[in-house]
């Protein structure tokens, strides 16, 4: 049975904006798009979320829940290199790393506990490691799949530890509210409770059968999910990245899709080529507002490296589905291989991605993109 941990950074921007400037040590941080007309919060340090501020909160909804708050741009140069440096700590423990964001990654710790004594000494000492070495905190969850550990780590925070038991998921998942599943946010959470779901415990009433009818593949990922069962998962041996963004509202706009889109497209772009990799198969992920859930794929004739090529083949897949109201969207890339072509002989390509690149490596993935004319006829 596989042993996975989840580490998550506690409050990350935050917490380097703290070990850069100690002085606010114990105060509301803030830290997001100040600077602009439409800035939303990025971080928020736990006493600005006590004032009710949340990550993807406008900036300005922020400044009137707490005026007192330090409200900072961020300095993502910073964040970037904090955060090679974690999963630098990270691989010393695995040789099987996952990384899902800047914050946060999942371990296949199976081979390895062995070597630290078991489990909680392996996830204690790599807790006081990032302490130590880099001086914030980080929280982590165990278990037999990767969903399970990442809701662990969530109800471990801040600095916490949660350890599942092989074949104690039900136990642990049963009495917990429904937000802490995938998917189920403060808006969709209405949705559920009016179909009798308020705890966790409640979904176990239902079959796979039954909770795929009710809720297309959602439910049958939430099945596989609440009974300790990977599915759905890309193997070590089929490297994969993907990004996904799940919203507050359902979004029915066509020109705002393709804007998340093309931002999908960028950070997938850019982690391949920092990667150096290239990818031969790309697929999208779509969530409607009924929790339906489609995924669509296409194996391409040639590898593909660029954040342009990315968005022209998601962008056809997704123009193939209906037009309704979305509540997620994602883009997944696989069979990746070493990207030995990349540019071919296109150099003023290349020139110009690289720039783009090191822009981005600087100020931030959101920084800079590519222009599209969004207007598209459909």
């Amino acid at each position: 049975m596989k042993r996975w941990l989840h580490a998550d950074a506690d409050m990350f921007f935050a917490a380097i904006e703290i070990l850069k400037d100690p002085s606010l040590r114990g105060k509301a941080v803030v830290v997001g798009g100040v600077n602009s007309k439409h800035g939303v919060v990025s971080t928020a340090s736990y006493e600005a979320r006590k004032a009710g501020i949340h990550s993807a909160m406008p900036i300005a909804l922020a400044r009137r829940l707490k005026p007192d708050a330090v409200f900072l741009e961020g300095d993502f140069a910073s964040y970037r290199a904090y955060s090679e440096k974690m999963f630098s700590l990270f691989r010393q423990y695995t040789p099987e790393l996952y990384i899902l964001s800047i914050d946060e990654a999942d371990l296949n710790i199976t081979e390895t506990i062995g070597l630290y004594g078991g489990e909680e000494t392996l996830a204690l000492r790599l807790k006081s490691e990032i302490q130590s070495q880099l001086g914030f905190s980080i929280s982590i969850g165990i278990a037999g799949t990767r969903a399970v550990a990442k809701i662990a780590a969530s109800s471990a925070k801040p600095d916490g530890l949660t350890i599942i038991a092989q074949g104690f998921e039900r136990e642990f998942l049963s009495d917990l509210p429904i937000h802490v599943l995938p998917g189920i946010g403060k808006k969709s959470e209405p949705f559920f409770i009016s179909k009798g779901f308020t705890k966790v415990s409640d979904f176990y009433s239902f079959d796979l059968a039954k909770l795929t009818k009710i809720f297309g593949k959602y439910g049958s990922s939430l099945w596989f999910l609440l009974h300790g069962i990977e599915e759905g998962r890309t193997s070590a041996s089929i490297p994969s990245i993907s990004k996904e963004i799940t919203f507050e509202e359902d979004i029915v706009d066509l020109p705002q899709l393709f804007i998340i889109l093309d931002h999908l497209s960028s950070e997938l772009g850019h982690r391949l080529r920092q990667e150096k990799q290239e990818a031969s198969c790309l697929s999208i992920k779509v969530r409607y507002s009924n929790f339906k859930t489609i995924t669509r794929q296409v194996t391409l004739n040639s590898p593909i490296f660029s954040d342009e090529q990315i968005y022209y083949f998601a962008k056809r897949l997704f123009m193939k589905e209906k037009r309704e109201p979305i509540r997620l969207l994602g883009i997944s890339l696989t069979h990746l291989s070493d990207g030995e072509s990349l540019f071919g002989e296109n150099q003023k390509e290349k020139i110009f991605t690289r720039t783009l690149d090191a822009i981005r490596d600087k100020y931030g993935s959101k920084t800079i993109r590519r222009y599209h004319h969004y207007q598209d006829k459909v």
